[in-house]
C-alpha cells in the first residue's frame, strides 16, 4: 500500500470515529452509556474481528490478546484489527430508572472513565445486551469500517453479529453460513462465523482453520 492510500484510510477512520463519538441515534432516557467502543489494530489488516459489543470479557486486554494470538498463530496471519457491531455499552442505573428528575439527561450520568457522576464512584449498573434498535442504528458504522479497511477475512463472533451483518450483505437466509456448511465470499473477502468471544478457544480456532481451507 502506498503512502497516499494509507493516509486516505487514516482520514476515513478518523472521520468514522468522529461520527461514532457524536452519534445520538440510541438515546435512552433511563440508561447510562460509556464513551463508544472504537476499533483497534493494524490499519492494513488481513483479518478483521467483529464482536457484538464492548463487554466485561473483551474489555480485558489479556483476553483480546489471547484471541488475536490464537488466530494469528493458526491462520498464519500477521496483521489483525478488532471492532464492534454495537458501539455504546448501556447500563441500567438504579438511581435514575423511572425518576422523572433525570428523564431528559442525555446519556445518563456516566463519565468516559465509567464513574457515576451522581455518587462519584465506579458504576455498578447492570450491563444490557445490545438490542435490535441499537444494532440497526450501528449497522452503517460497521459496514463503513469494513469498506475502509478491506480485510481479506472477516470473522464474526456469534449469531448476534453474524445474522445482521450477513443480511446487510444480502444473505437473507444465513442459517447455512452460521453452521459453517457453506463458504461465504463478498467482493473477494472471506467471511467466517464463530462463537461469542467468551466461548472462543483453541478448538473453535481449529474449526475456523478447517472452514477456511
Amino acid at each position: 500500500m502506498n503512502v497516499n492510500s494509507k493516509d486516505l484510510i487514516i482520514k476515513r477512520i478518523i472521520n468514522l470515529e468522529k461520527k461514532i463519538n457524536q452519534c445520538d441515534r440510541c438515546y435512552s432516557a433511563n440508561t447510562c452509556m460509556q464513551k463508544p467502543a472504537l476499533g483497534k489494530g493494524d490499519l492494513e489488516p488481513e483479518i478483521l474481528l467483529v464482536f457484538a459489543d464492548s463487554n466485561r470479557f473483551n474489555q480485558n486486554h489479556n483476553h483480546i490478546l489471547e484471541i488475536r494470538s490464537m488466530i494469528i498463530d493458526l491462520l498464519k496471519i500477521k496483521t489483525i484489527y478488532h471492532t464492534f457491531l454495537v458501539r455504546c455499552q448501556t447500563r441500567v442505573c438504579r438511581y435514575i430508572t423511572n425518576n422523572p428528575l433525570f428523564a431528559n439527561k442525555k446519556k445518563g450520568f456516566l463519565s468516559d472513565e465509567g464513574h457515576c457522576l451522581l455518587i462519584n464512584e465506579p458504576c455498578t449498573g447492570a450491563l444490557l445486551e445490545p438490542g435490535f434498535d441499537q444494532i440497526i442504528a450501528c449497522m452503517s458504522y460497521i459496514m463503513e469500517e469494513v469498506d475502509v479497511l478491506r480485510p481479506k477475512i472477516l470473522i464474526l463472533f456469534g449469531d448476534q453479529v453474524a445474522k445482521p451483518v450477513l443480511k446487510a450483505y444480502g444473505f437473507f437466509s444465513p442459517q447455512d453460513y452460521l453452521q459453517g456448511s457453506k463458504p461465504l465470499y463478498v467482493n473477494g473477502m472471506r467471511i467466517l462465523v464463530t462463537v461469542r468471544e467468551k466461548d472462543f478457544n483453541k478448538a473453535w480456532c481449529q474449526d475456523l482453520l478447517h472452514s477456511f481451507k
